[in-house]
């Protein structure tokens, strides 16, 4: 999904990933290793990331205590300079 653009499908389903692990309703066959759930929050952020999503991202950063986000601010560039945030909206 996020290689093709749909950056808010791609993010729901890292978000959907992340929160099954979380619940414990993860198969308990399932082998999930640190790495791979890191590569799925830092997809996660990329998503927020494009979809200028700053406030959401500064949530997530805090919820889940990550200081280097959280110390993240917005970028100084118009919103136009985002994909997302130029897009119309659906």
């Amino acid at each position: 999904m996020q290689q093709l653009g749909n950056y808010q499908d791609a993010q729901k389903i890292y978000f959907n990933a992340m929160q099954t692990v979380h619940s414990g309703n993860m198969n308990s066959k399932a082998r999930l290793t640190k790495a791979e759930f890191e590569l799925w929050e830092g997809q996660y952020v990329a998503c927020a990331q494009r979809l200028c999503q700053w406030d959401q991202l500064t949530e997530f950063s805090r919820t889940v205590n990550h200081t280097e986000l959280v110390s993240t601010r917005r970028p100084s560039m118009p919103r136009a300079t985002c994909r997302a945030c130029s897009a119309p909206p659906s």
